[in-house]
């Protein structure tokens, strides 16, 4: 019995799953709410395409006139001003989300016709790592005297 009405629901729905999808294009129409997303997450999807292919060729350079960047992507200067744009916006927007490092490691600014490019990775500094260590190493050694001196007998 249980499975026989789960069996009629289920046919209903996917009578009505079937209406609305012949009938899509009067109910929502191009131009309706569902057109619309679809829009916006086709823009989308294309802005996150070509963001590793400009991050890769941003990486190679510490600058590049956007006119040689625009002739590697084969496109032309406005569209690649736009994907800067982009991805200078997915960056912001990862940083403030905690993203992966690997967008947030380089950063840019456009200067007229001139991309400048700093890798922002911080260089490791050894130096203060092992500084550091001689201390707590001086430190301990410290606390272990403090504790054989304070555990031997007076002579």
């Amino acid at each position: 019995d249980y499975y026989f009405k789960d069996k009629q629901w289920y046919q209903r729905r996917v009578a009505i799953t079937a209406g609305v999808s012949e009938n899509s294009s009067s109910l929502f129409g191009s131009s309706g709410p569902r057109g619309l997303q679809l829009q916006v997450f086709k823009s989308e999807v294309d802005q996150q395409r070509l963001i590793p292919t400009l991050r890769s060729y941003l990486k190679l350079y510490t600058t590049i006139p956007i006119s040689k960047l625009a002739k590697f992507l084969d496109m032309d200067e406005n569209q690649v001003r736009c994907c800067l744009m982009a991805f200078k916006h997915k960056k912001e927007v990862a940083k403030g989300d905690g993203g992966e490092q690997t967008t947030l490691d380089i950063d840019f600014y456009v200067d007229k016709n001139m991309i400048h490019i700093s890798d922002t990775k911080v260089a490791r500094h050894y130096g203060d790592y092992y500084v550091q260590q001689i201390i707590k190493l001086r430190e301990s050694n410290r606390q272990i005297l403090s504790r054989v001196m304070a555990a031997a007998p007076p002579q």
